[in-house]
């Protein structure tokens, strides 16, 4: 009997360990996938600034050709 309750303490906590494995695992995924977002946020934020700043040397460019004329 004290076999048979042994093991079932070790599977208890075999589970679980299973359980708070796969509950890391998911809160891992969980927080790249935030991470990957807020990366690609911050990727879109940079792009318009750049563009923005290409644009802005365009037109600068174009007020000094019109100047120049």
């Amino acid at each position: 009997m004290k076999l048979f309750a042994k093991n079932l303490t070790s599977l208890k906590y075999k589970r679980s360990a299973e359980f708070i494995g796969q509950a890391l695992r998911e809160a891992n995924q969980a927080i790249n996938f935030y991470l990957s977002a807020r990366a690609l946020e911050d990727a879109k934020r940079l792009v318009d600034i750049l563009v923005s700043a290409k644009k802005n040397d365009q037109a600068k460019e174009l007020l000094e050709k019109l100047k120049l004329r």
